[in-house]
């Protein structure tokens, strides 16, 4: 059973308010309590704000890349470096832009895209722009430092976990337009609270790839539970 929830103006695909439960089977769930769909009117798609995401009755949600410790440990870095390898160019960087920082994703080559984080039409705050640009070498360098490969100083892990403080409320969530998703664009859903605006990625003038949003979405898990892992083996 799928209840249209939108159509996507681009695509034409629709949204169902059930997704099939954790437990499999025919078990169906609600998405969410309420959607507010939002047109931005400088791009082409059709943006939906989710009102309190429902959890399967009994069961935690499952969110993925939360840092499950249920993983064994290899199962849980070979996970995290997949979602590494896969995003966007070579190199993230935190630059200054003209109201505060920006992002700019690099390659090898020399080409730069600025990358934007926007929290529904509004920019994303300086603390989470911080994160989100610093996200792709903290995650390289705390899984070279667990596999032995680079030494991490304490002040190195203070300031890594500083940006993990100052960012929205974790857990995040990227729904993925192309597996479902839940409305007309990819989106990361921000904490489970029903006033946390949903964090949209931009590469240029595009939506970023899909890749980039699953990496940015488990990083906000994933940084913490690797500088676990890395605490426990010292």
């Amino acid at each position: 059973m799928r209840v249209p929830l939108g159509v996507h103006r681009r695509s034409g695909r629709r949204y169902p308010f059930l997704v099939p439960g954790d437990a499999g089977g025919d078990q169906l769930v609600p998405v969410a309590q309420l959607v507010k769909p939002r047109q931005d009117p400088g791009n082409n798609c059709v943006l939906y704000r989710l009102q309190k995401t429902l959890p399967e009755p009994g069961k935690p949600r499952k969110i993925e890349g939360r840092g499950d410790r249920s993983m064994s440990s290899n199962q849980f870095l070979e996970a995290v470096s997949a979602r590494l390898s896969a995003v966007s160019g070579d190199r993230w960087e935190v630059v200054k832009a003209e109201q505060g920082a920006g992002i700019e994703v690099m390659w090898a080559s020399g080409q730069r895209i600025a990358m934007r984080a926007t929290r529904e039409l509004a920019p994303a705050s300086q603390a989470d722009i911080q994160f989100i640009g610093h996200a792709r070498s903290d995650v390289e360098r705390l899984l070279q430092a667990i596999q032995g490969k680079a030494v991490l100083s304490p002040e190195e892990i203070t300031w890594i976990e500083a940006r993990c403080r100052a960012a929205s409320p974790a857990p995040w969530r990227a729904f993925i337009e192309a597996e479902g998703g839940l409305g007309g664009c990819d989106m990361i859903q921000v904490s489970d609270q029903e006033d946390e605006p949903d964090l949209y990625l931009w590469l240029g003038p595009n939506l970023a790839p899909s890749a980039d949003f699953r990496f940015v979405a488990s990083a906000r898990q994933d940084i913490p539970h690797l500088i676990a892992v890395l605490t426990d083996q010292r």
